[in-house]
Formats: C-alpha cells, structure tokens, sequence
C-alpha cells in the first residue's frame, strides 16, 4: 500500500485510525469512524493530529472525553465546545501515535 502524503506537523510514525464525522449532540462532540472497525481502540487517545482534506498542515488536538456510542467513538476536543465548532472537524483524518493505541488482541 502506498504511503500516504505527510501532513506538515504530524509524526512520522502517526497512524490513521479514524475519519471524522458529523458533530453530536450540543457539548462539541464529534463522531469518530474508527478505521479498524473497533471504536474501543480510540478511548484511550489522550492527543492526535487531524488533517482536513486539502489541508496540507495537521492541526494537534487534546482529547478531552471519549465515549463509545453505536460502533463510533464520541469524541471532544479540547478547545472544541459547540456544535458548530465540532463541524468544522468533520471529514477530517486522525492521526495517532502507535505508542497511545491499545494492543490488538
């Protein structure tokens, strides 16, 4: 599989492990659609990098919260309080550090 272009601001070593997807609820969370298919892999993330298409830079995010909610992970972000604010994530990719994701079993 080819390697994906990096994003300026992202670790070398990063992995994809979700797309985001629309916001939920009225706190800022946003729906994360775990590319492994197991949203319990993304609870644990306490940093990532998201990169919205066309972006060119990753934007470092803090994670809040998670929760897992009908095979997706709610998510909020640091910084990131309103539904409007979660909207503008959507679409984007996140990135994470392989050393803050769960073994597989």
């Amino acid at each position: 599989m080819p390697e994906a272009p990096r994003a300026a601001g992202r670790p070398a070593d990063a992995v994809l492990v979700a797309k985001a997807g629309r916001p939920h609820g009225v706190r800022g969370e946003i729906r994360l659609l775990p590319e492994s298919g197991d949203p319990g892999r993304l609870l644990e993330l306490t940093r990532v990098w998201l990169v919205a298409p066309g972006d060119e830079a990753a934007r470092e995010m803090a994670v809040a919260s998670a929760r897992p909610h009908q095979g997706v992970a709610l998510v909020r972000f640091r910084g990131i309080d309103t539904p409007e604010a979660a909207s503008g994530l959507t679409h984007a990719e996140v990135w994470a550090s392989p050393d803050e994701l769960p073994e597989r079993a």
